[in-house]
Parts: C-alpha cells; sequence; structure tokens
C-alpha cells in the first residue's frame, strides 16, 4: 500500500466506497423488487379474477358463447395468463396471455427472473352450462416476466447511471488531487535545490493556505541554510587569515631572534678556528646563543601549544600563563582568583581557555594601558566554567568593531558551545571580558 501514490489511494477509497454503495443500494433494491412484483402480480391476478367470476355469472350458457363474450369484455390483461380448461379433459383454450409476453424484446436474466418472481399459485373460476352442469374452469395464473423485465430495466438504468456518475466522479477527482498535489511537487523541487546547495530557492510561489505557512517554514530554513552559508565562508576566511598571521608571527619570530643567534654561532666558530687562545670567551658566548635560542624554541613552542596542557591541571596552567605576564610587565598588578577544586576538564576546553586567557592578557596590555588586570576562573554547579578578565585600563571606545583576536576568541568558545562578551568592567572600570564554557561535570562540594 506504501508503494502506491497518493492520487492512486484517493482513487481506490473512492471507488471502494461507491462499490460498497452501489451493492448495498443493489440488496436493498431486490429486496424492495420482489416485495413489490408480489404485490403487482397478487393485484393483477385478483383484478383479473374478479372480472371473470362477474363475466361468468351473467353469461350461463355454452362454454364457447362465454369464452367469446370473456375475449371481447377483458382487456388485455397484464402479470397473468389466463387459459380454459375443458372438463372433459379436452385442449386447454389459452384466452389471454401477459402484455408484451414472448416479444423478445425484454432479456431478463434467469438469476434475477428467479428472485424476483413469487410463488403464487392460480386461482380457477368454474364455468357451467344452463343446464348447471360443469363444463370447465378457467384458470388465471401469475406470470411475473414482464413486470420482472420492467424492474430489469429500471436496475440495468439505475446501475449504468450510477457506474457512468462514478467513472466521472474518478475522473474530476484526479484533476483535484493532482492539481492539489502541484504545491507539494513545488515543495519537493525547492527542497531538491536546498539539498544540492541552492540556498536562495523559496517557495513564495506556494498561495495554497493549507500548504502556505510550510511554505513560509521551508523559506525561513533555506534563509538560516543561506545565512549559515555565508557566516561558514566567513569564518573560513578568518580561520585563514588568522592562520596566515600566525605564520607570518612564527616566520617573524625565527626570522629576527633566531637568526641572528645562528649568525652569531657562526661567527663564532669561526672565530674559535682563527684564534684558538679566545676559545674559554668564545664558548661562554656560544653557551649564552643556545640558551637564548632555548628561549626562543620554548616560546615557540607555547605559542603553537604549551606544555603544560595535557599535564596539569588547568588551575595550574592558568597560573603559570599569568605569571609569565607578570614577569613580563612589572608595572602592571595581576590578581588571579582560582578557587579549587574545579570540574575535571579535558586538553580541547583546556587549550581553549588557554588561548583566549592568552589573547584577553595580550589585548587588555596592548590596547587599554591598564595599571591593574583581574583574572577570576570560577566553576557553576551546572558544570559551567566562568572566565572573567577585567581591567582599569581606557576599557573598549565607541564605535570600536571586533578584531582579529576577538573573532579568534569568540570562534573557539563557539566550538565548544560556549559564550563570550566584552563591556565595561563595573568594577575596574576599563574593559570586562566574560567567558562561559560548559565542561560537561559539576564542580565539587
Amino acid at each position: 500500500m506504501h508503494r502506491i501514490r497518493l492520487r492512486s489511494r484517493v482513487l481506490l477509497v473512492i471507488a471502494a466506497v461507491h462499490l460498497v454503495v452501489m451493492v448495498g443500494a443493489g440488496c436493498v433494491l431486490l429486496l424492495n423488487a420482489r416485495t413489490a412484483v408480489a404485490r403487482e402480480i397478487v393485484a393483477a391476478q385478483d383484478s383479473a379474477a374478479i372480472l371473470i367470476r362477474d363475466t361468468v355469472a351473467h353469461r350461463t350458457a355454452d362454454p364457447a358463447t362465454v369464452l367469446q363474450d370473456l375475449r371481447g369484455a377483458i382487456l388485455r390483461p397484464r402479470h397473468v395468463r389466463i387459459r380454459y380448461l375443458p372438463s372433459d379433459e379436452g385442449p386447454a383454450v389459452p384466452l389471454f396471455s401477459p402484455e408484451g409476453q414472448g416479444s423478445g424484446d425484454k432479456v431478463v436474466p434467469g438469476w434475477f427472473l428467479g428472485w424476483v418472481a413469487p410463488d403464487i399459485g392460480p386461482v380457477t373460476v368454474p364455468v357451467a352450462g344452463r343446464d348447471g352442469v360443469p363444463r370447465g374452469v378457467i384458470e388465471i395464473a401469475a406470470s411475473a416476466g414482464d413486470e420482472a423485465a420492467e424492474v430489469w430495466e429500471d436496475v440495468a438504468a439505475l446501475f449504468l447511471v450510477w457506474s457512468l456518475a462514478t467513472l466521472a466522479l474518478l475522473l474530476l477527482s484526479g484533476m483535484l488531487v493532482r492539481r492539489a498535489l502541484d504545491p507539494l511537487r513545488q515543495l519537493e523541487t525547492v527542497l531538491m535545490r536546498l539539498q544540492s546547495g541552492d540556498y536562495g530557492s523559496r517557495a513564495a510561489a506556494i498561495n495554497t493556505p493549507d500548504l502556505r505557512p510550510i511554505g513560509d517554514r521551508i523559506d525561513r530554513l533555506a534563509a538560516s541554510l543561506q545565512h549559515s552559508e555565508a557566516d561558514r565562508k566567513a569564518l573560513s576566511a578568518k580561520l585563514l587569515a588568522l592562520r596566515e598571521d600566525e605564520r607570518r608571527t612564527l616566520a617573524r619570530d625565527l626570522h629576527d631572534e633566531m637568526g641572528p643567534c645562528l649568525f652569531g654561532l657562526s661567527v663564532m666558530a669561526e672565530g674559535l678556528g682563527a684564534d684558538p687562545a679566545s676559545a674559554p670567551e668564545r664558548a661562554a658566548g656560544i653557551e649564552r646563543l643556545v640558551t637564548d635560542m632555548r628561549r626562543i624554541n620554548r616560546r615557540v613552542l607555547d605559542t603553537l601549544r604549551p606544555s603544560s596542557i595535557g599535564q596539569l591541571p588547568l588551575p595550574d596552567v592558568v597560573t603559570d600563563l599569568v605569571g609569565d605576564h607578570a614577569d613580563a610587565h612589572p608595572n602592571v598588578r595581576f590578581d588571579l582568583v582560582c578557587p579549587t577544586p574545579l570540574p575535571r576538564t579535558g586538553d580541547m576546553a583546556d587549550a581553549t581557555l588557554y588561548r583566549v586567557l592568552q589573547e584577553a592578557l595580550t589585548n587588555a596590555l596592548r590596547h587599554s594601558q591598564p595599571s591593574h588586570i583581574r583574572i577570576t576562573l570560577t566553576a557553576t554547579q551546572t558544570g559551567d566554567l566562568r572566565l572573567s578578565v577585567e581591567d582599569d585600563g581606557h576599557g573598549p571606545r565607541a564605535g570600536w568593531a571586533e578584531g582579529r583576536g576577538l573573532m579568534g576568541m569568540r570562534e573557539r568558545i563557539d566550538a565548544l558551545d560556549g559564550t563570550l562578551r566584552l563591556d565595561r568592567s563595573e568594577t575596574l572600570g576599563g574593559a570586562r571580558l566574560a567567558v562561559t564554557l560548559p565542561v560537561g561535570s559539576p564542580a565539587g562540594p
């Protein structure tokens, strides 16, 4: 049944309902026809019997005269066959046959005639001579052939009209269903275009009241997909730009810091060959350059991925990061509030919070010119981590726009279903960056 198309299902249901109604109506019609034919035949037989008795009673003479008078007095009867049966066992004399009987114009199926024809016995009227001696009887026998033919004609005409009406209804219903399904085909076309990536397709041409809400929802879905696709392309462009910035920064650090160290090593190595007596002094210089190279290498590696992530608890990682910034900026006061315990976090959450805090501290030192920075990292009862970075600098200026650093932070937080908000600090008066990041485990007691 699920393989049949909707239009075919509707037409099958209509045809089935009409067939059931037609069969039911036929059964009722046959039952009523049987009763009506019986009543009609009995009435015709009784009428003929009364007329014949009256004629015989007023013409008591020779039977031949009586029969002749009957032929002249009685019009051709309906539904009865009349014949004279002489008492001397002579041949029966037919007087009247039902009107139209034997003409061959009306063909009635045998099963129908057997159903509607009543089982009614003949009625006899005795015929006597002048001397009162019985000469024979007139037999009035019921004949349902002509009445059954009329009923069959009516039934056949009714079923023919009903069948034609059903056929016309099926054709009209098929056209209406097809027209009603046209908007669904249009919706299917729109969905197929959306599936293929054409997010500009719309179902605005659907004007059917019942399907208009569905078309509106599809249009809203298409607009949302189109907006998401635009955001995805913009995000891809931003990620490419951030990746290029990171590579450019890494290349600059290697060129500006690692390059001179390598050049110094090369010069000192050549000096050792030319002046062996200066070996102790040059060895000390080489040791200093190697130390600087180790520092540069560590900083580059920490930029790519801090080694402490995944090795130390998150509070320790945050403490080390804040301590590094405090050492690099002794004129700025750094306050860290990080109560324990914090919920267990994975490397992805740790790396995300580390990068966000790193970028937030860099932005605060670069743009706000603060003298005091407060960092707060706490856990909620629902298992979320909240990071807040506040400063007492001049804060966001009017008309400011998100830079790549803030966009990078927002993208990292969005990737983990978190939230990020930048506004003015109510306590320190400068900028305030608030981050909420779900990590899936509630805080401990």
